[in-house]
């Protein structure tokens, strides 16, 4: 694999976990078991809203579903 095919599989992931700042539109990168942070320019919270973190929490339940089911 070339350092292009490797940045450009990176970015790709990068776009799938940036957050737009509704206030000041300021982009910020958010990993997916954050809830909410501070925006990195005018510093008011942001909430993650992004289909990865969706997803992450729907394993997440679905995770917790199949455990007390099991008991």
């Amino acid at each position: 694999m070339t350092r292009y095919q490797q940045d450009t599989k990176q970015m790709k992931e990068y776009a799938k976990i940036k957050v737009k700042c509704k206030y000041c539109g300021h982009v910020n990168i958010m990993p997916v078991f954050v809830d909410k942070k501070p925006c990195g320019y005018c510093k008011k919270e942001i909430h993650n809203n992004t289909q990865t973190y969706f997803r992450y929490k729907l394993i997440k339940e679905l995770r917790k579903v199949d455990k007390s089911e099991l008991v």
